[in-house]
């Protein structure tokens, strides 16, 4: 179980290394300032999967219950906040300790976390529709 849990997250590091290398290779953030709403939409995106795919692996007695719908993407929002509130934290070490200019303002700040909630948020549309279109199946 172990192994697929750490697989799970390997979208999440996969997005960090894109990251890195846009920024570091081939300073995309320069040229298109707006790429980085676009990576923190993803990012949120994929926060939200990753959670639903390590609930989903967690044995079934260890699983907390989540209640209805609303409060399931209420904390896959949650969860992509916490972790765009990290980066955002890297974002300000690295200002701090490597002389970068990656936040140029709290409106910037702010614009990236609404953005990763946003992104978790299409997640949960996504996954809602695919489960409504799922019922008219009929059981599986």
């Amino acid at each position: 179980m172990g192994r697929r849990i750490v697989v799970s997250g390997l979208p999440m590091l996969a997005v960090f290394i894109l990251n890195v290398i846009l920024d570091t290779q081939w300073r995309a953030y320069d040229v298109w300032p707006g790429l980085s709403w676009v990576m923190h939409g993803i990012g949120g995106f994929v926060v939200a999967w990753s959670t639903v795919r390590w609930y989903d692996r967690l044995p079934t007695s260890a699983r907390p219950r989540v209640g209805p719908p609303a409060a399931a993407a209420f904390c896959l929002v949650g969860a992509a906040a916490m972790v765009g509130i990290l980066w955002e934290v890297y974002e300000y070490f690295l200002d701090r300790v490597a002389a970068a200019a990656v936040q140029p303002s709290v409106g910037d700040t702010v614009a990236d976390l609404v953005m990763d909630m946003a992104g978790a948020a299409v997640y949960c549309l996504a996954a809602w529709q695919s489960i409504k279109r799922r019922s008219y199946l009929g059981p599986r």
